[in-house]
């Protein structure tokens, strides 16, 4: 047996055998052999977390793996040498499912298990400047609007009263020198 090193993984190599006893030789018997880099491993312990529009990966690194393949829904997202990623420009509210292979060289390995995550919108920063205007029965509350909010809570002592899309409500049919406590609530789609 011989064993040939120092050889380039995906070139092809071209080997002779010739038998020889005493003065007399075979003819060669000639083999094209082209090296290839052992399988890495599957990926285990893959785990994500949701963020806003995003998703982030992580899993357990593999021995031999030169990089990962990161794939949503099956088909191939990204390409990282390190064992994490962060899927960008998701549907907040959309269920995705994520695998990851090893590869080496021109080796890749099985998919792992898969997961699943479903971004979810960072909820909007709370509403600031709010005042409150009486009138007769009423009560007209309004208020400056933080970024990313698309609807708001109107709360009367703690009662909700009203879900309005704009940074202002009239909350009526109320009792005249009454006291009465308002609080608001920013919401933002798929939060």
């Amino acid at each position: 047996t011989y064993t040939a090193t120092g050889l380039v993984n995906g070139v092809t190599y071209s080997f002779s055998v010739i038998a020889v006893r005493g003065s007399d030789t075979s003819s060669p018997t000639t083999v094209n052999v082209t090296p290839v880099a052992p399988v890495a491993g599957t990926p285990t312990g893959l785990s994500a977390t949701a963020q806003d529009a995003a998703v982030s990966l992580s899993w357990s690194p593999v021995s031999q793996a030169t990089s990962y393949r990161v794939y949503v829904n099956g088909q191939q997202s990204t390409i990282t040498t390190a064992p994490n990623a962060v899927i960008t420009s998701l549907a907040n509210g959309t269920q995705y499912s994520f695998t990851v292979s090893a590869v080496n060289g021109s080796t890749v390995s099985a998919q792992s298990s898969p997961v699943v995550a479903t971004p979810v919108a960072t909820a909007p920063a709370a509403p600031t400047n709010l005042t409150l205007t009486p009138g007769n029965g009423q009560v007209s509350l309004s208020w400056t609007a933080p970024a990313r909010a698309t609807s708001y809570g109107v709360y009367r002592n703690n009662v909700l009263v009203g879900s309005p899309t704009t940074a202002s409500y009239v909350d009526t049919g109320l009792t005249n020198g009454s006291s009465y406590a308002y609080r608001v609530v920013a919401f933002a789609q798929n939060s």
